[in-house]
């Protein structure tokens, strides 16, 4: 948690600067101007997304044995994004925990499931971001990330699929002081790894979450839109997704720095204005991930309260 809450005062330090060096007062105007009738949609249809990608959540908690209801599904989701933050969005492992102390879900058992969004995730957005390359144009840095992307689901997939390296895995996390107790057998946690990473098995998750990405592509583009510019949905989510790919592929804590200043520098060959350009970031990434953590934080203390 002092980690999370380290990463939450590096995002505010980090705006503020970001804001400071693009003019605060012009960006202070262009927040007082928003188009606050996008503002519903917005968050409507990021709702929306995040219920389909709960129930490709439950979907592969299917595949892994572990049967929970929809509803029960969606909070549990909404409980792994107050951990989104983390490098790579490894803590939302915290899922894994949740299902243990609700459900008595053995650790090892449902611990495949993060591995599975998150490699799932990066399949996605890599092939929604070379689609986006044949209808608005091509763009190098796409392609750069692009070839990263594959490299990394190449090694990810070699990796999980290799039972050698899972000991090596199985063996890392037991080390874990909140996890080295709920890991007594080592079967169960590779049996559920190899059972779940299999093409057939992984088809259905990834059109789930390929609808989920394509409609928050629209809530990127409504963000555009709050500030009178129109760049085209498709372009917009190719400047976008290929700038949350580097983040993402960077390892940082929410992609924080990365995907921001690559998006600025993407947009800085659309928009003219720095302190406009600024202004588009900050709200974007605010009405996603920031609020999406926001709100993963609320749902966790609530399902921890409600326990005690």
């Amino acid at each position: 948690m002092n980690k999370i809450i380290l990463t939450a005062v590096s995002a505010i330090l980090f705006y503020v600067v970001f804001a400071i060096y693009s003019d605060i007062n012009s960006i202070q105007n262009h927040f007082l101007n928003i188009d606050l009738s996008y503002i519903f949609p917005i968050f409507s249809i990021l709702l929306f997304s995040q219920f389909i990608r709960s129930l490709s959540q439950r979907f592969i908690l299917k595949k892994l044995g572990i049967e929970i209801n929809i509803k029960d599904s969606f909070i549990l989701f909404l409980t792994g994004l107050s951990m989104i933050v983390t490098p790579g969005g490894s803590g939302q492992i915290i899922k894994s925990h949740f299902l243990k102390e609700k459900f008595n879900e053995s650790i090892q058992k449902s611990l495949p499931l993060v591995f599975v969004e998150r490699f799932v995730d990066l399949i996605t957005i890599s092939v929604i971001i070379f689609i986006t390359l044949f209808v608005v144009g091509f763009l190098f840095e796409s392609m750069i990330v692009l070839v990263l992307s594959l490299a990394m689901t190449i090694f990810f997939f070699s990796l999980v699929t290799s039972s050698k390296v899972l000991r090596i895995v199985f063996k890392t996390f037991s080390k874990i002081k909140f996890l080295k107790n709920l890991f007594p057998d080592e079967s169960i946690f590779s049996e559920s790894f190899k059972n779940i990473f299999k093409p057939k098995t992984l088809l259905t998750p990834s059109i789930m979450i390929s609808i989920s990405f394509l409609l928050e592509g629209f809530v990127i583009y409504f963000g555009f839109l709050s500030f009178g510019v129109d760049l085209g949905i498709v372009k917009s989510i190719q400047l976008y997704y290929t700038s949350l790919l580097y983040g993402a592929l960077s390892f940082v804590p929410a992609g924080l720095g990365i995907t921001e200043g690559s998006l600025a520098a993407f947009l800085s060959k659309e928009i003219n204005s720095i302190a406009l350009i600024t202004s588009i970031i900050i709200f974007i990434r605010l009405t996603t991930i920031w609020f999406s953590s926001s709100l993963g934080m609320l749902v966790a203390y609530f399902q921890i309260y409600k326990k005690n």
